[in-house]
């Protein structure tokens, strides 16, 4: 475990006097944007009414050793699809590559498969690797396990056609950012309940695993963030439907539920340390050590939710990437 930690001796107070710690200051431009207004992310429609700078044109801009092919496979009920991206190094000569099924980000309430994607791509860059983004239906219109059924069913549309994308079968690791993490999270959970596919990795960053929202970190960045406690409560009422401290809401669900995750794929796990995330990305790292997985945790001081993709050039987001791309390295070519 790696948990980093800030030098000074004492935390800040915000307009509540809530004592919590500082932001980084080599942050605040970027968090200071209006692109990150916190009143922005008080509703599902504002947040979707916001301009979308992912698409397929602007990442094959980016990547251009990449060839992109899409597919629509068979969904979860009868008559539905789902779509992936499945994105291989051209040129590329193995006949069995890791492969890394992405799930993307937006809260499980807006964005597509493309979102976030190019930062995703950038930790695996240079690597002879399938890259997969998958789309999935959003909450409210489709409430929770739309979302994971969605994902699941082209994970293991992805572990059946290993011949045909390149894939090695027992290399196949899942990636969740943000809102992407739960969903990610219960992919590698149900994989261990059904006993396919076979999962390698789970890298699960700056995740939302707690439909609770009751975290000492949930109400310190309560209002302080972009993506705050009470955007954090809005979005996982969406998802849910119900009460969000149900004791019926499932694992599948809010992965932070789950109290056995023996044999579930070892997991890279990161938060920043001034977000609303940080204490239950801590809190699931335990529950991974307590059931005999590997789990290798940082928490980033000074930083706030998705600062590494938004402010990628700061010393504490480089550092960020290059832990993610270390472990990546570790578990897919060791």
């Amino acid at each position: 475990m790696s948990i980093s930690t800030l030098t000074t001796a004492s935390g800040s107070l915000d307009d509540n006097a809530t004592l919590r710690p500082p932001f980084d200051p080599t942050l605040e431009t970027a968090r200071n944007s209006a692109f990150l207004d916190p009143n922005i992310f008080l509703s599902v429609s504002n947040i979707r009414a916001q301009p979308d700078s992912f698409s397929l044109d602007s990442f094959l801009s980016k990547f251009t050793s990449l060839a992109h092919e899409e597919y629509t496979i068979p969904g979860p009920s009868r008559g539905s699809t789902v779509t992936l991206s499945v994105f291989t190094p051209k040129g590329s000569t193995g006949a069995k590559r890791p492969a890394v099924y992405n799930v993307h980000g937006g809260g499980q309430i807006a964005g597509t498969r493309f979102a976030g994607i190019e930062g995703v791509a950038d930790w695996f860059a240079g690597l002879d690797v399938v890259l997969i983004t998958v789309e999935y239906r959003l909450a409210p219109e489709h409430p929770a396990p739309a979302a994971l059924d969605d994902s699941f069913t082209g994970l293991v549309w992805v572990a059946d056609h290993c011949a045909d994308l390149g894939v090695d079968p027992l290399k196949i690791m899942v990636v969740g950012v943000s809102g992407g993490g739960p969903i990610a999270a219960a992919c590698a959970i149900q994989a261990r309940n059904r006993q396919h596919p076979h999962l390698c990795g789970q890298l699960l960053s700056t995740p939302m695993l707690d439909s609770r929202v009751d975290t000492v970190s949930s109400l310190q960045f309560e209002t302080l963030t972009h993506w705050s406690g009470r955007t954090n409560r809005m979005a996982w009422g969406c998802v849910l439907g119900q009460d969000a401290n149900s004791a019926e809401v499932s694992e599948l669900v809010s992965p932070s539920r789950a109290t056995d995750l023996a044999g579930v794929a070892p997991a890279f796990i990161d938060a920043g340390e001034a977000e609303v995330f940080r204490d239950e990305a801590v809190a699931y790292a335990s529950t991974l050590w307590k059931s005999g997985v590997s789990a290798e945790l940082h928490v980033w001081p000074g930083a706030w939710h998705g600062f590494d993709m938004l402010a990628p050039e700061a010393l504490v987001s480089k550092a960020a990437t290059a832990a993610k791309k270390d472990w990546i390295r570790r578990l897919l070519f060791n």
